[in-house]
C-alpha cells in the first residue's frame, strides 16, 4: 500500500507494512502491535426497559471480548451484553476481559438494582435500575453509614444492659457482705423456745387429801373370815 505524505496516523491505523511516497523516495514504516488497554464499560441506565453493558478497549490487533457475570457465567463473547428484561438476579459483578495475541486486560463493574425510586418532579413511583459508577459509590457510602449507625446503637444497648446487670450483682454482693459482718459482730444469744402447752404446777395444792383417792376396797369380799366366838362366861 502506497501513501504520499505519511503521518503518524497512518502508522497507528494500518497493520501491514506501509510504503510512503515523498519526493520520489521510497521508504518503509514497520508497524508494531500493541497489547489491549484496560477496558472500560460504557452503559446507560434505562428505567424499566432493556439494559446493555458495553466494554471497549484500545489495542492492536483489535482485541476480542468476554463478559463474565459473578466470575462464574460467561454471558457474552462480544463487547456488548444486552439484558432484555432486567431482574434481581442480573445484579452483581460483571467482568470484561479484552484479549489479543499480545496479552489481555480486564476490569470489573458492579451492577446494582434498586426496587423503586420516586421521581422528584412528577412524584410517580417507577422501577429504576441504577448502573452508573456514581450510583455504586453512593450506595456503598449509604451502606457504610447505615452499618456504622447500627453498630453504634448496638454498642450503646449492650453497654447499658451490661452495666445494669453488673450493678445488680454488685449491690447484692455488698448487701450480703454487710449483713454477714453485722451478724458476726453482734451475735445474738440463742433463746430457748417456751413450750406453750406446758402448765406450771401449783405446789400449794399438792399433798392434800382432796387430791388422793382411797385405796380401800369397798366391794364385799367373797370369802369373809369368820369372827371369833366369844366364850360364854356363865358356865
Amino acid at each position: 500500500m502506497f501513501f504520499s505524505n505519511c503521518t503518524l496516523n497512518h502508522y497507528l491505523r494500518y497493520i501491514n507494512t506501509i510504503y510512503c511516497i515523498a519526493e520520489t523516495i521510497f521508504y518503509t514504516i514497520l508497524f508494531s502491535t500493541v497489547p489491549p488497554e484496560e477496558p472500560y464499560f460504557k452503559e446507560k441506565a434505562v428505567v424499566g426497559k432493556t439494559f446493555a453493558i458495553t466494554c471497549e478497549s484500545n489495542g492492536h490487533p483489535s482485541p476480542s471480548y468476554t463478559i463474565i457475570h459473578n466470575d462464574t457465567k460467561v454471558v457474552s463473547n462480544d463487547k456488548t451484553y444486552t439484558i432484555d428484561v432486567v431482574q434481581y438476579s442480573d445484579a452483581g459483578l460483571y467482568k470484561c476481559i479484552a484479549e489479543n495475541k499480545l496479552g489481555n486486560s480486564s476490569t470489573i463493574y458492579y451492577l446494582s438494582i434498586l426496587d423503586r425510586l420516586i421521581n422528584p418532579t412528577t412524584g410517580v413511583s417507577t422501577q429504576n435500575f441504577l448502573t452508573t459508577e456514581n450510583s455504586r459509590s453512593v450506595n456503598t457510602a449509604d451502606n457504610k453509614e447505615d452499618d456504622g449507625t447500627t453498630v453504634a446503637v448496638w454498642h450503646i444497648v449492650v453497654t447499658l444492659v451490661s452495666g445494669f446487670i453488673v450493678g445488680i450483682l454488685f449491690s447484692y454482693i455488698v448487701w450480703f457482705s454487710c449483713r454477714r459482718w453485722f451478724r458476726n459482730k453482734n451475735p445474738e444469744a440463742q433463746r430457748t423456745e417456751v413450750d406453750t402447752t406446758y402448765q406450771e404446777l401449783d405446789i400449794s395444792k399438792m399433798n392434800t387429801e382432796d387430791n388422793y383417792q382411797s385405796l380401800r376396797n369397798t366391794r364385799p369380799q367373797s370369802n369373809p373370815e369368820p369372827k371369833p366366838t366369844e366364850a360364854d362366861t356363865t358356865y
